[in-house]
């Protein structure tokens, strides 16, 4: 969507302030927090305390983590938006996304495929806490290219923090005094992570249908920035000599950013004209953080039942008796062969 005869975005902010589609957006935002601080107790309940003491001893995944993702994500922003030759304001959207930490939807997908999350919610942590620095220097470096009228919401920052070290923390503690009850809760997490990453989709389609129709510029933008950020957060990773374990983790931490930053950040800095124009990639990129990793985990999970249907048949094999020749002479110095 491009600035029509008349300067304007034409008929784009009236579809965004449709009053149906206000209240739903208003809704949305009670809901996921609220299913958010659910997600993220539950994280917590899969914590144990000692696993995560190792982490903050040794912080060699964090380091890496907070590495992808403020040095290496914001030059993939701003080299995608050069080598896709976007529009100013679209490259500002994109450029705003790639420099937000990570997103709580990586410790979901940790979880599922298998990964660290210890490691996956204090990444998390730690990259909200660097977010107040590294933010406004990301953005000053590359921003200039196309605007100087951004401004980073730290209440915004502020706010994700609370939602993602309180609850971690209070299900640490249910893990540690009250085991069965976390087990519970874990699975509780796992059930909301997926209505959430259901309910984000439809409302987005709902919300923003015209901008599904975006060009194809656009849509490579939105479906690169996460999927090539999972890549690099697992070559980074495994180049230092990371576990398998510890390589998926930072993978999805790296590919994955907090939107709800980015779209904080766009509606504080720009006129809801403008605002409206922006965030079309960091709403698309809703929909591809999400459908990115779930690709990759049903790839993982077809992976690990072959590899386990594999293994039991080894094992079935290697149980059978075997039968054992056994030759016997005659007195003629001739041989029978017998099995048992």
């Amino acid at each position: 969507m491009d600035l029509d005869e008349n300067g304007t975005y034409g008929n784009f902010t009236e579809v965004v302030q449709d009053p149906v589609k206000e209240n739903l957006k208003q809704a949305i935002q009670w809901l996921l927090p609220i299913i958010l601080v659910l997600i993220m107790l539950g994280m917590g309940c899969d914590i144990e305390w000692k696993v995560l003491k190792v982490h903050i001893k040794r912080p060699i995944g964090p380091v890496i983590g907070a590495a992808c993702q403020f040095i290496v994500m914001p030059l993939l922003a701003f080299s995608l938006a050069h080598a896709l030759q976007l529009s100013a304001d679209r490259a500002l959207g994109l450029l705003i996304l790639g420099c937000c930490p990570g997103g709580t939807v990586s410790n979901m997908f940790t979880y599922w495929n298998d990964g660290d999350v210890p490691l996956s919610v204090f990444m998390t942590t730690c990259s909200t806490i660097l977010a107040f620095g590294m933010m406004p220097l990301n953005l000053f470096i590359y921003s200039r290219s196309w605007t100087d009228d951004v401004v980073v919401p730290f209440l915004k920052i502020f706010i994700t923090l609370l939602t993602v070290v309180i609850p971690a923390g209070i299900g640490v503690l249910i893990r540690w005094k009250l085991p069965k009850i976390a087990k519970r809760l874990v699975q509780v997490a796992s059930g909301c992570g997926m209505v959430s990453i259901l309910i984000v989709i439809v409302c987005q389609i709902i919300l923003y249908p015209h901008i599904f129709t975006s060009e194809w510029k656009i849509w490579i933008a939105a479906v690169l920035l996460p999927f090539v950020g999972i890549i690099l957060g697992y070559a980074f990773s495994a180049a230092a000599c990371q576990t398998a374990k510890c390589c998926r983790t930072i993978a999805f931490e790296t590919g994955s950013q907090n939107v709800a930053i980015a779209l904080t950040l766009i509606a504080i800095s720009f006129s809801p004209d403008r605002g409206a124009y922006i965030i079309s990639i960091p709403v698309l990129s809703i929909v591809t953080m999400v459908v990115n990793p779930s690709v990759i985990t049903v790839i993982y999970k077809i992976f690990m039942c072959w590899k386990i249907q594999k293994a039991n048949r080894i094992e079935i094999e290697e149980s059978e008796p075997k039968a054992i020749s056994i030759i016997k002479f005659n007195i003629n110095g001739n041989y029978n062969t017998s099995y048992q």
